[in-house]
This record gives structure tokens, C-alpha cells and sequence, in this order.
């Protein structure tokens, strides 16, 4: 459908460039009152859904688009079809607001607001002279893209139990939006909110943070919701004597089941977690504080925190421990809902550590640096899409390098997994209710999955790794299929690779979401620093020259 609009304008304005080659040029007053902009809307691939973004599949049909100059409220709109495709003449925006020119010098926007969700796109636009028409496509994405016809939220803070005011930081967490309501009243507003659900955080120092989840905002409405803060009670500091050497997990369907052995000089083991956003957040020196806001990704938590109440929208379903002489057992369930603020959490990414504590369990102390020596474990999530669209790696040092061990059963039968050795070796199993061959998984390595059926998301566990660097070789040519076992995503300067290339240099290969990224590597400088390795995803490296050397990747928290 637009190729077939495309050659229709182009057909008909050719006709009409050659009659006045100045058609345009007095703005003010045009002599053919036409100037077409032409395009096609589209959604990433793949789309968006309820697992990636927790919003709606993203739709094309029936969509606004808009064409503005310098003012979103003087615009013009049309709809697109149900293949995205959309037309607009830019000189309606001359007839609907005579002050504004149409000419080819200055600069316009084209964009999809984001109207009935939080996905649109917006583009600088130039009209092209000598010719009637442009081309110029859009792709939905999320958070992105003006605003058009959004939603307010207002309300007070107070305190719960004197109705005193207070100047709390009120928070739309999907979309990064903040203010602080009034010292004097308690009153907050926040504007020009996209339409869609959210969930609503409001925190303050020496309070207990509430979180209103999945609340819908619908397009320009004013919604109003009132906060009461409950004071936390003091907590008395608490001071790292220890931690345990042997923690380790397992997945268990929907449950993370912790193990591990107590030494009986010290009382019970508190077992502290991290929360991650899934993209790599692991680091062994934030720690939560008592007196300041709670941040849920990126902080250490004691996890009867976590089992208690919902923090910045997470909440842990923890189990008691069993005990069975020195040994203990621990489940969590990590796809739980939450008991206050409503709505449902998935925890993508996720760590433990097990350490003895003396004194209160307020802020955690460290005077001995014990912590950063203390062993952890974890998950992470991975989404995958049906066909050879996977190409992943594991970030955890598996308990048991065997494939049915790491996998189990969560991938659908048909389902194929490829390895490359360094020989050159392709290594191929297939998943029918078990693997066809036995295969070990190194975690250096990373690996395609042709999934057969569906779109599943996986589980991996296991240790996080604590050496201060990975040694893996890089032969030359295509043979370097690899991954990352740090949970973190690492700059590639940083990353060291780039002395491994050495001075016949290189290429990185990275594919995810259907793109690949190819930084090159050449006279001492990548040709793209915005790329990172990434933590479950694997990458090719290209190794130019005939030599086979050794990368020393450096742990980096």
C-alpha cells in the first residue's frame, strides 16, 4: 500500500513541478497550495508486549500523526491506515495559522504523539525544493515523542499520624516522572502525562514508601490521588561479622530455592538481595540505608524488607527457613504479587548474598569489607522470540555446565541449540522432552536458540563470578562465538577486547532485537563506543590477522 501511494504522488507532482518550478516560492502566498508529506508508521521488531514494557501490544492502525513547527498546540493531523500508512499537506498548517511560513529553509516536526499509550516518535523535518512531496517514516517507541492531550495527577501528602503536610517526592516510575509536594500544604502536580498504566511511588526519608500500582491514566483527565506516610520506627544499625562461604541456587518452576550451611560460631545468616531492571545491575557496595529514600534497583536489601512490604514496586513472596542440622533451605517466589499498591511483579534480574550480622538491621555497615568478599548468586531473566532470533550467553557460573541442568525443561520441543568451539565445531542439540546429546556450556561462550514454538521467557541461575578477570582465548578469523559471565554491562574500552585485537584489529558482532551492531576495532579505537557487552547476550568477534592470542577481561564491580 505506501509503495503503491509513493508512485501515485510521484506521478502526479512531477506534472506539477514542471508546470511552475516556483511554485513555492512566495510561502505567504503559494501558487499550488500543496506540499505532501508521505510515510508509513511502524512498531520494532519484535513488538513490544506485556513482558517487555508492561504495556499493551503496540497497534499502527488508526493512529494520530501530527506536523508542527515550533508550537505542538498549531498543528495539523491525519490518521494512518491499518498498515501504518499516513498523508499530510503541510500547507494546511499555513491555512490553519497564517503566521506560520511554509518554506525550505526552516525546520518542522513530524511525530506520533503518544496518545492512547506511552509509544510515539518524533523527527526533524526539512522541506525538499523542486519537488511536491517527502518521504519520511516514523517507528513507535516507548517514552518517546510529544505529548498531546495528557492526563494530570494531583493530590497531598500527608502524615498519617499527625496530618501534618509534607514535602515527599512523588513518582511515576515507568516513566521516570518526579516532583515534591509542597512543604506548606502537601499538595504535588504532575502534568502532560502520556496515557497508559503506571505505577505511583511516593517516598520520603524516615517514612515507609507507598506504591499505588497499575493505575490507569486515561487522555485528559485530572486524576487525583491523596498519599498518608507512615514514620518507620527506628532501626538500629547493623555490622557485617561475616558472610557465608557455599550459598548457592537452584530454579525450582516459579521458585528460587537458596541453600546453604550455617557455621555455628555466628547467629542465623540474613540473607541480603539485589534487585536489577534486567539489564545488568550487579555491584557489591550499595547498601540500603534506614535514613534515606529507598532506591529498589541497584541497592542491597535485607529481604525480610522485601517479604514485609512493596518497595518501589517489588515484593518477594519469602518462605521460612528450613533448617535440617547445619544445613538451610529457602524458597522465594520471584513471580509473586505484590501485598500493598496492587498489580503483579516479574523480577527480571535479581542477587543474594548470605552474610552474619551483629546489632540492629537498620543500615548495614562494612567496616571490614567483608561484603565485597561475600560469594552471591542469582537469576536473570531472558525473552525469548520464536525462530533463530536468540543469540544469548549465560551471565552466571552454572552450578552443573550441563545443558539440562542450565535449561531444564523451559524451552518448547524442536527447539535447537548451537554452540561454535574455537576448533570451528558446530555443537547441536535439540529439545525434545530432554536434550538429544549431552553438551557442556561454557559460560565464556555464547550460543544461539532456534525456538520452535511461541515466545518464551527463561530462568538462569547461578554464582555471579568474583575473579578479577576471565582469561579466553581469540583465534583468528569468524570462530569467536562468546559471552559474558559478569552480570554487568561492560564498555567495550573497558572491556579490554580491544588489546586481545591488538594491531591487526577487529570486529564485534552483536544481534538483538533483530539488529546487529558491528563496532570495528582499528588503529587502537573501536569505531562505536555506544555499544556494550551485554549480559545474556552473546556476540561474534572477528579476529583479523593469523594469530590466536588471549583476552583478559577484567572484572569491573
Amino acid at each position: 500500500m505506501y509503495k503503491k501511494l509513493l508512485i501515485l504522488f510521484v506521478l502526479l507532482l512531477s506534472g506539477i513541478i514542471f508546470f511552475s518550478s516556483t511554485a513555492f516560492a512566495d510561502p505567504v502566498n503559494p501558487t499550488i497550495p500543496f506540499y505532501w508529506i508521505i510515510g508509513n508508521l511502524s512498531v520494532p521488531n519484535p513488538n513490544p508486549s506485556l513482558e517487555d514494557q508492561n504495556a499493551q501490544a503496540v497497534d499502527v492502525d488508526s493512529r494520530t500523526i501530527i506536523f508542527y513547527k515550533d508550537d505542538v498546540e498549531q498543528r495539523i493531523e491525519t490518521t494512518t491506515n491499518a498498515d501504518g500508512d499516513f498523508v499530510l499537506n503541510a500547507f494546511e498548517l499555513y491555512f490553519n495559522y497564517e503566521d506560520i511560513d511554509i518554506n525550505f529553509v526552516d525546520t518542522y516536526k513530524l511525530a506520533a504523539p503518544r496518545i492512547q499509550d506511552n509509544y510515539g516518535d518524533e523527527v526533524d523535518l526539512a522541506l525538499i525544493e523542486a519537488q511536491g512531496f517527502v518521504v519520511q517514516n516514523l517507528v513507535l517507541t516507548w517514552n518517546d515523542g510529544p505529548v498531546i492531550n495528557g492526563a494530570t495527577l494531583t493530590g497531598t501528602v500527608t502524615n498519617k499520624d499527625t496530618g501534618d503536610p509534607l514535602d515527599a517526592t512523588v513518582t511515576i516510575q515507568e516513566l521516570g516522572i518526579s516532583v515534591i509536594s509542597s512543604v506548606n500544604n502537601g499538595q504535588y502536580v504532575i502534568g502532560n502525562i502520556p496515557p497508559g498504566i503506571y505505577n505511583i511511588v511516593c517516598q520520603k526519608n524516615g517514612y515507609k514508601t507507598i506504591t499505588v500500582g497499575s493505575y490507569q491514566f486515561e487522555p485528559a483527565l485530572a486524576e487525583v490521588v491523596n498519599f498518608q506516610l507512615e514514620p518507620e520506627d527506628e532501626e538500629d544499625p547493623g555490622t557485617i561479622t561475616g558472610f557465608v562461604n557455599d550459598l548457592m541456587i537452584e530454579r525450582d518452576d516459579h521458585k528460587l530455592k537458596l541453600t546453604w550451611t550455617h557455621d555455628p560460631l555466628f547467629d542465623e545468616a540474613k540473607i541480603v538481595a539485589l534487585v536489577g531492571d534486567g539489564t545488568g545491575q550487579y555491584n557489591n557496595d550499595t547498601f540500603y540505608d534506614a535514613n534515606a529514600d529507598l532506591q529498589i534497583y541497584g541497592e542491597w536489601i535485607l529481604i525480610d524488607i522485601l517479604d514485609a512490604e512493596t518497595v518501589g514496586g517489588v515484593h518477594l513472596d519469602v518462605e521460612d527457613v528450613q533448617e535440617d542440622g547445619l544445613n538451610r533451605t529457602l524458597d522465594i517466589n520471584h513471580q509473586s504479587s505484590g501485598k500493598t499498591g496492587g498489580g503483579s511483579t516479574y523480577v527480571d534480574e535479581i542477587y543474594f548474598k548470605a552474610v552474619y550480622l551483629e546489632g540492629g538491621e537498620g543500615e548495614i555497615s562494612d567496616p571490614e569489607g567483608l561484603f565485597a568478599q561475600a560469594p552471591a548468586v542469582g537469576k536473570f531473566d531472558i525473552q525469548l522470540y520464536q525462530g533463530l532470533s536468540n543469540m544469548n550467553a549465560d551471565p552466571f557460573i552454572p552450578n552443573d555446565l550441563d545443558i539440562n541442568v542450565i535449561f531444564g525443561s523451559q524451552l518448547p520441543n524442536n527447539t535447537m541449540l548451537s554452540m561454535r568451539d574455537p576448533s570451528g565445531k558446530w555443537n547441536e542439540v535439540i529439545y525434545n522432552n530432554g536434550w538429544s546429546s549431552p553438551l557442556d556450556m561454557d559460560p565464556n561462550y555464547g550460543f544461539w536458540i532456534n525456538v520452535a514454538s511461541g515466545n518464551p521467557k527463561i530462568t538462569l541461575v547461578g554464582a555471579v563470578d568474583n575473579s578479577q578477570q576471565k582469561t579466553i582465548d581469540v583465534w583468528p578469523g569468524l570462530n569467536n562465538l562468546l559471552g559474558s559471565a559478569y552480570p554487568v554491562q561492560v564498555a567495550l574500552d573497558d572491556s579490554l577486547l580491544g588489546d586481545a585485537l591488538g594491531a591487526d584489529g577487529g570486529r564485534v558482532s552483536a544481534f538483538s532485537n533483530g539488529i546487529w551492531y558491528e563496532p570495528e576495532y582499528n588503529n587502537g579505537s573501536w569505531s562505536d563506543l555506544s555499544y556494550k557487552l551485554k549480559p545474556t547476550f552473546g556476540f561474534w568477534v572477528n579476529k583479523h590477522g593469523d594469530q590466536k592470542t588471549t583476552w583478559s577481561y577484567p572484572k569491573l564491580y
